[in-house]
């Protein structure tokens, strides 16, 4: 799918509100036959709510527990959004839609429905491929530079927030570079947006007004549940690198160093007789590990 002919940010045709409506109607047109409903079915195994109860004469005598089983299986569905990235059928999602999935359903726009499988996922990255068998090519959607966007530029998602099939928002890049925002210990890097984004809309595309995804709908900050003007997409040069090799892998394969390091402070550069604090200090050398290896010794300062 090629990118939309549009005005560039910051000519002159580009400036209009007029120019802005149009930009975000041609984006939705190309861009909604590509974006995935994802339906997931869950089998739990989870202990029988009584359990603790079970031997307690008072509760046995006044509430009458009858012999149950000490587990019991129950099946969760869910709901999330994915990007069709190629005519063969593969769908860029994130792990936490798909990730435990026993039975995985997708529908398109057009209301043709497909039996999904899981072709791999990335925990700390949160991101997951799917893939749908088709008779005919598939609509898909191009990746564009995430590198290269720019805070207060214009973007588009869309997903299905609260099961809403095909619903678009418009907003902008509030910032780049957010890190630490779910889970501290994971790669994240995320570009924050004003665009709404809710429970539905994970997974889903976060597209420039060139109709090229540009991030992965994945979190929100709220202290509701809802949006609240805050939204994380995962930047598109990291998904799809990460795609590129679930599809050939099934899993990423990363190196390591083998060490912990920590910031370089003032105070600490000075006991160590350094001119300023650049540069990161290691701390510990994993025993054993590639670091250890090539001779990395930790910092003795104190």
């Amino acid at each position: 799918m090629s990118s939309l002919n549009l005005p560039a940010q910051g000519s002159p045709e580009a400036g209009t509100g007029e120019d802005l409506t149009t930009a975000i109607i041609q984006v939705a047109k190309k861009a909604i036959p590509a974006v995935a409903h994802i339906e997931v079915t869950e089998r739990q195994e989870v202990a029988a709510p009584f359990l603790p109860f079970e031997s307690d004469p008072f509760f046995r005598r006044f509430f009458g527990v009858p012999q149950m089983p000490k587990r019991f299986r129950r099946e969760v569905k869910g709901l999330g959004s994915g990007i069709l990235m190629d005519a063969q059928g593969h769908i860029l999602t994130n792990h936490h839609v798909v990730g435990g999935a026993t039975k995985l359903e997708v529908t398109l726009a057009d209301g043709s429905k497909y039996e999904a499988r899981l072709v791999g996922t990335d925990p700390k990255t949160d991101l997951a491929v799917i893939k749908i068998e088709a008779k005919e090519p598939l609509p898909y959607l191009p990746f564009g530079d995430s590198d290269k966007i720019e805070v207060g530029e214009w973007v588009v998602a869309i997903g299905h927030p609260r099961g809403l099939d095909q619903t678009v928002t418009q907003g902008i890049i509030s910032a780049k570079h957010r890190r630490g925002v779910t889970d501290p210990g994971n790669y994240q890097d995320f570009l924050q947006t004003d665009d709404a984004i809710n429970p539905g809309n994970s997974g889903g595309p976060l597209l420039n007004l060139k109709g090229e995804v540009i991030g992965v709908s994945a979190a929100i900050a709220s202290q509701t549940g809802g949006f609240e003007g805050i939204g994380f997409t995962i930047p598109s040069n990291m998904a799809l690198h990460v795609a590129k090799q679930l599809i050939s892998n099934g899993k990423v394969l990363r190196g390591w160093l083998g060490v912990n390091v920590q910031d370089l402070t003032p105070e600490v550069a000075q006991k160590l007789g350094l001119k300023g604090p650049r540069g990161a200090l290691v701390a510990d050398v994993v025993k054993g590990g590639p670091a250890d290896q090539a001779g990395s010794k930790k910092a003795m300062w104190c």
